[in-house]
């Protein structure tokens, strides 16, 4: 029953998109708002931190952070799904590993790493960076890149691997880890890959 429901509103949305594109200019901005409302799957999914995630240098952002940044772009409140689950593994793996340090490819805005240094092809203004963290502007096709081998314990590259120009293998990038250090991306699908042990 549920599914047929799920089926019929898409339907609807879809149809909704399709009649309104005209006036999308002015109906955007209420739509951003109105988005996690009416497509739940876009909200924040609450979740409990695992012990030690919330605790060191590096924590996954919270849902007052990403608020704080949705208020103030509403575009940014139709990731707060994604964004969640990023956050929710980015805790696992901190607290799995007791990281300290992490590296975060591109992100949108703010990382999903509190704490982390930001490397990106060119500087946004908007970016929010909580001290001590770092932006390092490099394309990150080219190696080698700015800083030493083995410098993090966390590398996080969300929806970014697949844009970055040459398809270059995620583990090309591992060898910036640490000894038993953990990387994390997602393609842009949504679909996560199995953290897995970084080799140096």
């Amino acid at each position: 029953m549920t599914g047929s429901i799920d089926r019929t509103r898409s339907r609807v949305l879809v149809r909704a998109k399709h009649v309104l594109r005209p006036a999308r200019g002015l109906l955007l901005p209420a739509w951003r708002r109105l988005q996690p409302l009416v497509e739940p799957s876009t909200a924040w999914q609450p979740s409990t931190p695992p012990p030690g995630a919330m605790d060191g240098p590096v924590r996954p952002i919270t849902k007052a952070d990403f608020d704080a940044v949705a208020r103030e772009f509403p575009y940014y409140r139709a990731r707060g799904r994604y964004l969640s689950v990023a956050a929710r593994v980015a805790g696992e793996m901190i607290a799995s590993s007791g990281a300290t340090s992490a590296l975060e490819l591109g992100p949108f805005l703010r990382p999903v790493v509190v704490g982390a240094d930001v490397i990106d092809r060119r500087v946004d203004e908007r970016l929010l960076l909580e001290p001590p963290a770092r932006l390092f502007v490099h394309d990150v096709t080219q190696v080698p890149w700015p800083f030493a081998d083995g410098e993090y314990d966390l590398f996080v590259a969300l929806q970014v691997l697949s844009i970055s120009g040459r398809r270059r293998s995620p583990r090309s990038t591992r060898w910036h880890a640490s000894p038993g250090g953990r990387s994390s991306r997602c393609r842009s699908t949504g679909r996560w890959t199995t953290p897995a042990t970084a080799t140096t």
